[in-house]
């Protein structure tokens, strides 16, 4: 294990992967959007600067770690728009075995919420009355 806290690559590394399918396809502007949108309420992702310009917003260190995770064959380029997920296992080990039992908890769990946005599973409001119950 590592001392010292993780640096904002190995968290934006970890929430895009720990939760990650071998051979999902992710759209560059989604993995921006869903990082932004999860700033207000993830510390993890709160030191991130994005650049907003109408819909599209755009992160200089999200895409830094992305380019690195192309570079390593973790993720591939799928086309200009779009990266495919290949080698996953290999970044999740090794944050596994470098950071803290916490850290890697608070990854997995960053994950597991980016992914949920990501594949349209965002669960219901915590009280909210369900529809059309008998």
């Amino acid at each position: 294990m590592k001392s010292g806290s993780p640096s904002l690559s190995e968290w934006i590394s970890g929430i895009l992967m720990f939760a990650a399918r071998p051979g999902e396809r992710i759209p560059f502007q989604r993995i921006h959007s869903i990082v932004s949108e999860m700033q207000s309420h993830d510390s993890l992702v709160s030191g991130i600067d994005f650049l907003i310009e109408g819909k599209a917003c755009y992160s200089r260190e999200v895409e830094r770690v992305l380019q690195d995770l192309i570079s390593k064959g973790i993720l591939g380029l799928e086309d200009d728009s779009t990266v495919l997920v290949e080698n996953a296992c290999s970044v999740c080990i090794r944050l596994s075995v470098d950071l803290s039992y916490t850290d890697c908890k608070m990854l997995r769990s960053a994950s597991s919420i980016f992914y949920e946005r990501l594949r349209g599973m965002e669960k219901p409001a915590q009280g909210r009355a369900l529809d059309n119950v008998a």
